[in-house]
Protein backbone atom coordinates (compact mmCIF):
# COMPACT_ATOMS: atom_id res chain seq x y z
CA UNK A 1 0.00 0.00 0.00
CA UNK A 2 3.10 2.33 -0.49
CA UNK A 3 0.86 3.89 -3.11
CA UNK A 4 -1.78 5.20 -1.48
CA UNK A 5 0.69 7.02 0.64
CA UNK A 6 2.03 8.49 -2.33
CA UNK A 7 -1.21 9.51 -3.74
CA UNK A 8 -2.16 10.47 -0.06
CA UNK A 9 0.90 13.18 -0.23
CA UNK A 10 0.19 13.95 -3.84
CA UNK A 11 -3.29 15.11 -3.11
CA UNK A 12 -2.98 16.36 0.58
CA UNK A 13 -3.29 20.53 -1.30
CA UNK A 14 -5.57 19.58 -4.33
CA UNK A 15 -8.48 21.51 -3.03
CA UNK A 16 -6.06 24.49 -3.05
CA UNK A 17 -4.47 23.85 -6.51
CA UNK A 18 -8.43 23.34 -8.05
CA UNK A 19 -9.82 26.46 -5.80
CA UNK A 20 -12.41 23.59 -4.84
CA UNK A 21 -14.10 22.02 -1.50
CA UNK A 22 -11.94 18.75 -0.58
CA UNK A 23 -15.03 16.38 -1.27
CA UNK A 24 -15.44 17.91 -4.13
CA UNK A 25 -11.81 17.84 -6.04
CA UNK A 26 -11.67 14.17 -5.22
CA UNK A 27 -15.71 13.29 -6.19
CA UNK A 28 -14.46 11.25 -9.43
CA UNK A 29 -10.86 10.26 -8.54
CA UNK A 30 -10.06 6.38 -8.34
CA UNK A 31 -8.14 6.46 -4.87
CA UNK A 32 -8.80 4.05 -1.72
CA UNK A 33 -11.56 4.84 0.50
CA UNK A 34 -9.04 5.34 3.69
CA UNK A 35 -7.09 7.95 1.74
CA UNK A 36 -10.23 9.81 0.71
CA UNK A 37 -11.65 9.98 4.31
CA UNK A 38 -8.26 10.83 5.43
CA UNK A 39 -7.87 13.42 2.93
CA UNK A 40 -11.28 15.04 4.09
CA UNK A 41 -10.06 14.56 7.97
CA UNK A 42 -11.28 11.48 8.97
CA UNK A 43 -8.64 10.05 11.67
CA UNK A 44 -7.10 6.97 10.30
CA UNK A 45 -3.72 5.95 10.00
CA UNK A 46 -3.33 7.53 6.29
CA UNK A 47 -4.42 11.03 8.77
CA UNK A 48 -2.37 10.07 11.05
CA UNK A 49 0.73 9.66 8.46
CA UNK A 50 -0.25 13.12 6.47
CA UNK A 51 -0.72 14.74 9.48
CA UNK A 52 3.07 13.56 10.61
CA UNK A 53 4.01 15.09 7.51
CA UNK A 54 3.26 18.55 8.27
CA UNK A 55 4.05 18.04 11.76
CA UNK A 56 7.80 17.55 10.31
CA UNK A 57 7.33 20.37 7.53
CA UNK A 58 6.24 23.27 11.02
CA UNK A 59 8.96 21.95 13.05
CA UNK A 60 6.07 20.63 15.67
CA UNK A 61 8.25 18.38 17.34
CA UNK A 62 5.91 17.37 19.92
CA UNK A 63 3.22 16.75 17.92
CA UNK A 64 5.72 14.51 15.37
CA UNK A 65 6.76 12.45 18.77
CA UNK A 66 2.79 12.09 19.43
CA UNK A 67 2.29 10.65 15.81
CA UNK A 68 5.86 8.84 15.19
CA UNK A 69 4.69 6.73 18.37
CA UNK A 70 1.07 6.50 16.96
CA UNK A 71 2.29 5.27 13.57
CA UNK A 72 4.97 3.02 15.67
CA UNK A 73 7.74 4.52 13.36
CA UNK A 74 10.90 6.46 14.47
CA UNK A 75 11.30 10.30 14.42
CA UNK A 76 14.52 9.49 13.14
CA UNK A 77 13.54 8.56 9.68
CA UNK A 78 11.48 11.94 8.76
CA UNK A 79 14.65 13.58 7.64
CA UNK A 80 15.75 11.03 5.45
CA UNK A 81 12.18 10.45 3.72
CA UNK A 82 11.40 14.34 3.51
CA UNK A 83 15.17 14.88 1.63
CA UNK A 84 14.24 11.70 -0.51
CA UNK A 85 10.80 13.81 -1.64
CA UNK A 86 13.11 16.87 -2.40
CA UNK A 87 15.21 15.27 -4.13
CA UNK A 88 12.26 13.09 -6.18
CA UNK A 89 10.58 16.47 -6.85
CA UNK A 90 14.03 17.84 -8.68
CA UNK A 91 14.52 15.07 -10.88
CA UNK A 92 10.67 14.87 -12.09
CA UNK A 93 10.93 16.28 -15.33
CA UNK A 94 8.25 19.00 -15.56
CA UNK A 95 7.24 20.85 -18.83
CA UNK A 96 5.53 24.24 -19.17
CA UNK A 97 2.19 23.72 -20.51
CA UNK A 98 1.28 25.41 -23.89
CA UNK A 99 -1.14 28.21 -24.45
CA UNK A 100 -3.84 25.75 -26.05
CA UNK A 101 -3.42 23.48 -23.22
CA UNK A 102 -3.26 25.90 -20.27
CA UNK A 103 -7.10 27.30 -21.61
CA UNK A 104 -8.31 24.08 -22.40
CA UNK A 105 -7.32 22.49 -18.69
CA UNK A 106 -9.76 21.47 -15.88
CA UNK A 107 -8.17 23.03 -13.28
CA UNK A 108 -9.55 26.37 -12.15
CA UNK A 109 -7.29 29.81 -12.25
CA UNK A 110 -6.08 30.93 -8.86
CA UNK A 111 -7.87 34.42 -8.21
CA UNK A 112 -6.37 36.95 -6.38
CA UNK A 113 -6.56 37.21 -2.80
CA UNK A 114 -9.83 39.36 -1.59
CA UNK A 115 -11.79 38.65 -4.57
CA UNK A 116 -14.93 36.76 -4.33
CA UNK A 117 -14.50 32.82 -5.09
CA UNK A 118 -11.14 32.69 -3.18
CA UNK A 119 -10.62 30.94 0.01
CA UNK A 120 -7.30 31.74 2.20
CA UNK A 121 -4.45 28.97 1.81
CA UNK A 122 -4.41 26.27 4.43
CA UNK A 123 -2.68 27.32 7.57
CA UNK A 124 0.64 24.74 6.63
CA UNK A 125 1.09 26.72 3.75
CA UNK A 126 0.94 30.26 4.79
Amino acid sequence: RQEDYFVLGLLSNIDAILNRPMRAALAELPISAEVRDALQGTPNKFHDALQSVIAYEKADWAKLGVLAAKLKVSEDVFPELFLRAVHWCRQTPFREMSVAEKESAPVAVPLQPGQPGTREAPARLA
